[in-house]
This record gives C-alpha cells, sequence and structure tokens, in this order.
C-alpha cells in the first residue's frame, strides 16, 4: 500500500462540534516490483485502506499512543470500550471517485484533541504501512535478485551448452555447423550414387556369372546328334568321297526300279547289297567324326565359358568390396548428417532460448536497480 499526508490537519466549527480531518493520497501508480493492476484492483487498495484505519487494531494502537490516551476527550469516556464506540461512530472515511485523495475526519467536542487524535492516526498507520511496504520490497527484491540471479545460472548453462554442442560437433560456429551440413548432405548423395551404380554393375555381372554356368552345364547334354553333316564334312574331307559315293549308288538302285528291273533281279539286289555296305561304312565314319567333333567343340566351349567365368570373377569380388563399402560409407553419413540436423534445430532452439533468457535477465536486472 502507497500512502502519504497531503494536507495538515484542519478543523471546521460545526453547531456544538468540531470536525478534525487530514488528507491521504493513495498512489494508483503500480509499484515497479508488482504486476500492473486495474481500476478495480485500486478501488480494492482504496478500501482496504479505510478499513484498517476504521478497524479497532488501528484504533487501539492510536489510543495506545501517549499523545492521544492522556487527551481530555479521551478521558471523558469511563473505559476503552467507550471510547472506541465513540471513535467507531465518529470517525469518517470518506474516498473521492476519480482521485487519489482519501479523507479522514473525527467530529468531537474539543478541536485541538481531535486535530491530535487524527494526526496521530494518520501517522501511526503511515508509519505501519511504510515498514510494511519496506519489509514487502525488501522480499520484492529478495525474489527478484533470486530470479535474476537463478535467470543468470539458466542462461550461462544454455549459453554452455550451445559451444558444447559446437564442439561435439566439430565447429566453431552455426556457420560451420551449416557449411558442414551441406557438405554432408553433397556427400551423401554422391555415396547413394555410388552405391546404385556399383550395385547395378555387380547385379549386371551376377547374372551374366549364372548364365554362363547355365550354359556350362548345358554342355553336358551335348551329343554328336547335335552336330550337323556339314560341320562333319568340314572336319573330314575323306568322308566327302564316301557321302558321294552313298549319294550315287542311292541314285543308281532308284534309277534300276525306275527302269522296270525287279528288286528280285541280280543287278538290283546286287546295287542294294552294295548300297547297304557303303551306308553301314558311311554312318559308322559320320557317327566317329560326330563324336569327336562333340568332344572338341564341348572342350573349347567349356573353355571358354571357364575363362569369361574367371574374368567376371575378377570384376565381381571388388564390386562386391565396392558396394558394402559405399553402403557402409551411405549409412555413416545418414548418421552423420541426422546428428548434424539434431544439433543444428538444436542449436536454434538454444540460442531462441538464450535470447529470452537474456531478456528475462534484463528485465529482473532493470526492476532489481530500481
Amino acid at each position: 500500500l502507497a500512502a502519504c499526508i497531503v494536507g495538515a490537519s484542519a478543523w471546521i466549527l460545526l453547531p456544538a462540534r468540531f470536525t478534525a480531518f487530514a488528507l491521504l493520497q493513495v498512489s494508483s501508480k503500480p509499484n515497479p516490483l508488482e504486476r500492473p493492476g486495474n481500476r478495480e484492483d485500486y478501488l480494492i487498495v482504496q478500501k482496504t485502506i479505510a478499513n484498517r484505519l476504521k478497524s479497532r487494531e488501528g484504533l487501539m494502537r492510536t489510543l495506545s499512543q501517549d499523545q492521544v490516551r492522556h487527551l481530555g476527550i479521551i478521558k471523558k469516556h469511563p473505559d476503552t470500550l467507550s471510547t472506541l464506540t465513540w471513535m467507531e461512530e465518529y470517525l469518517k472515511i470518506e474516498i473521492q471517485d476519480n482521485s487519489e485523495l482519501m479523507t479522514v475526519s473525527l467530529t468531537g467536542e474539543d478541536p485541538d484533541d481531535l486535530q491530535v487524535i487524527v494526526n496521530n492516526m494518520v501517522k501511526s498507520f503511515m508509519t505501519i504501512v511504510g515498514n510494511e511496504d519496506k519489509r514487502r520490497n525488501k522480499d520484492r527484491l529478495d525474489k527478484t535478485k533470486f530470479l535474476y540471479e537463478n535467470a543468470k545460472e539458466k542462461l550461462a548453462e544454455k549459453v554452455n551448452a550451445k559451444d558444447n554442442l559446437l564442439k561435439s560437433s566439430g565447429v566453431k560456429d552455426p556457420w560451420a555447423m551449416m557449411n558442414l551440413l551441406q557438405n554432408l548432405q553433397t556427400e551423401q548423395r554422391q555415396a547413394q550414387t555410388d552405391w546404385s551404380r556399383y550395385r547395378f554393375d555387380l547385379e549386371r555381372r551376377r547374372a551374366q556369372h549364372a548364365n554362363l554356368l547355365s550354359t556350362r552345364k548345358n554342355l553336358e547334354n551335348l551329343t554328336a546328334n547335335d552336330v550337323a553333316l556339314k560341320d562333319v564334312l568340314d572336319f573330314d574331307f575323306s568322308l566327302r568321297k564316301d557321302v558321294d559315293q552313298l549319294d550315287k549308288m542311292e541314285k543308281y538302285v532308284d534309277r534300276l526300279i525306275a527302269a522296270g528291273v525287279k528288286e528280285t533281279e541280280f543287278s538290283v539286289r546286287s546295287a542294294k547289297e552294295d548300297l547297304d555296305t557303303i551306308k553301314k561304312r558311311t554312318d559308322a565314319r559320320v557317327l566317329q567324326a560326330k563324336t569327336e567333333i562333340a568332344g572338341k567343340v564341348r572342350k573349347k566351349q567349356e573353355g571358354d565359358i571357364d575363362t569369361a567365368i574367371a574374368t567376371l570373377q575378377t570384376e565381381i569380388v571388388p564390386l562386391e568390396k565396392f558396394v558394402a563399402e559405399t553402403r557402409e560409407r551411405t549409412e555413416t553419413l545418414s548418421k552423420d548428417l541426422d546428428r548434424i540436423n539434431i544439433s543444428s534445430k538444436r542449436y536454434d532452439l538454444l540460442d531462441s532460448e538464450i535470447q529470452q533468457e537474456q531478456k528475462n535477465a534484463d528485465g529482473l536486472f532493470a526492476l532489481y536497480k530500481q
């Protein structure tokens, strides 16, 4: 409560009675250490002051003073209760609308005694209010100082946390952290590109390897019947004479029969016997040649396939290593990127909190210095 005496006490002559009064000013401006109030809060403060002035505790405190209790107007009353009753009846507290002024008045028969009572009542109240204000202000200042020190500690903690965050990220400032983040993003994209390319090359070579193994397996099924006659004739030129002789003999037999020679006649029987002999000899030699050709073809193709498989294997092994390394590199970069992203967001949050804590600390320091 903030109040002060702004006018000297006076008395007004009334019919057979006198009235002494004093003016109190109750400030409507809030204490800088308190939250701002509204008009209703201010009216409550004025009414509280008025009630405290008229309370029996306040009146008893006034009557206990030497300057008051020996006054003639007080001694007229037989006891303290009657004196309190008289004061409660004739003591008036008036609050003026739209004003900080409050009038304290007491009506009685002796103007000088009334003036002493009113002055001492107001001074006593002001002393009490002043002491209370000092105590409250001290409590508020102590609380403000505590809050200020606490705000400084929080501020120091957050500043330290922000510095440690930069150190743990291996950078000196937020701009370096942003550059690190951009570099990691670039490296991650390159690593993902390399990983995809190596995986594609590896899968393609593995497919080629599987096809070669399947082809080599199918060579086991290669037989003499799979070799063409043309390849046989190219392989053994002497067979061409037997094949030509066989062909001529087959045509000779066909001409005999076409000429009407019976198959029972000696010429036809003899020709067929010769044809059968040539055919058996030619078929045997062709089969032998096909078998040799099939073996050689199988052996050559197996050699070619084995060479291709070995070549592919020399390509697959390093590709497998590259795929594993680029995958590991991509995963490491992803983790680093996530860590720096989290650190960057945490840094921004800490920076915002530090600004708010600094604002709070500055505000509390300004209040403490008032």
